[in-house]
């Protein structure tokens, strides 16, 4: 029997001792009573509340009842005052009736077989029988165990049926069941959260993984670029000069200075070293849309050329052809070219 699913009344067959080769084991009580109890053949259990035998059963510290071959229960000790208030009750009515039966007909009729055939088989083998079963007195429900042995009065014989109240033990299997469900659930929903959270550190290892190595891989290109610029801003055999948000030139590369003999703090005063950018020089150039709108540009990132003059350090005017490009940092970079006319020169 599971301890998770309580029935009514259970027993197993398999557990009880056989029928053929066992040997009986009745208790036979003849001998605490005269032969003239008894003298009918017949014995009538009310008289044993008097005898020395009803007064051994009520010294018993445990319910024990007394039921004849009818399953009336012929006989209470004064202990089964802990199943009911006034226990003597219980006495003549059918030991069947003290187990409840469940709604369900067919369980219920269950039951009643297994009920019947649990003293059926102590009175037939006459051997101890024990079970587990609930039993109702007075609306109070209590998980049993019973223990039935068969004894013999005169020549009737009956069931001693001894009541051990399991009820304490049962509530608190019960609730250590019930702890252990929710300590299982518990640890069944930790595990699955760890598992998730597992698969979710899982997850953004991978991604950071990818996102370094696609970091590593955009520093490599970054790098490469810059290298390849640097070698442009200072090998290359075109002058360059950039203009920063604040419109002052930023920085010129080693060609510009040699073409022009100016570095960038000789370009301070603004554009006052070009001529034919169309520009009022008293109103300043203070940012990149006022280069734009000095040499009349499109607003626009495309690069756009115009021949200009660059007047050098020692005064000469430069032709060149000015390429005006917009970067991605809303910077300008200027790319200077000397025209042929000024190559002749």
């Amino acid at each position: 029997m599971k301890e998770t699913d309580i029935p009514s009344f259970d027993f197993d067959d398999e557990s009880q001792p056989p029928t053929t080769s066992a040997k009986t084991l009745s208790i036979d009580l003849s001998t605490l009573f005269t032969s003239g109890v008894y003298s009918s053949g017949t014995f009538d259990l009310s008289a044993i509340s008097s005898s020395s035998l009803g007064r051994l059963l009520d010294a018993l510290p445990i319910p024990v009842l007394l039921i004849d071959q009818r399953g009336q229960i012929g006989f209470a000790n004064r202990a089964c005052a802990r199943l009911c208030s006034d226990f003597r009750k219980i006495q003549g009515i059918h030991f069947a009736d003290l187990v409840p039966l469940p709604n369900d007909q067919r369980k219920a009729q269950e039951l009643t077989q297994k009920m019947q055939a649990l003293i059926a088989r102590a009175f037939d083998t006459r051997q101890p029988q024990v079970s587990e079963a609930i039993l109702e007195i007075e609306n109070r429900k209590i998980w049993a165990r019973l223990h039935l042995r068969s004894v013999k009065l005169g020549v009737e014989r009956h069931i001693l049926l001894i009541v051990e109240d399991l009820t304490s033990d049962k509530k608190e299997l019960v609730l250590t069941q019930r702890h252990d469900e929710k300590y299982r659930k518990a640890n069944f929903e930790l595990g699955r959260r760890v598992d998730e959270l597992s698969r979710k550190v899982r997850r953004l290892h991978e991604k950071l993984e990818l996102e370094i190595t696609q970091h590593l891989r955009t520093c490599a290109s970054l790098s490469d670029e810059k290298q390849r610029f640097d070698d442009l801003w200072f090998r290359g055999p075109i002058a360059l000069a950039t203009i920063g948000k604040d419109g002052r030139v930023g920085r010129v590369n080693p060609r510009f200075t040699e073409m022009f003999g100016r570095a960038v703090t000789d370009l301070e005063d603004n554009a006052a070293w070009i001529i034919g950018t169309g520009h009022h020089r008293e109103q300043g150039l203070n940012s990149v849309p006022d280069w734009i709108d000095a040499f009349g540009l499109e607003r626009e990132n495309l690069p756009v050329s115009r021949t200009l003059t660059v007047i050098g350090k020692d005064g000469q005017e430069n032709s060149v052809t000015l390429t005006y490009v917009r970067t991605r940092d809303e910077e300008l970079l200027l790319i200077f070219e000397k025209t042929r006319e000024s190559e002749r020169e």
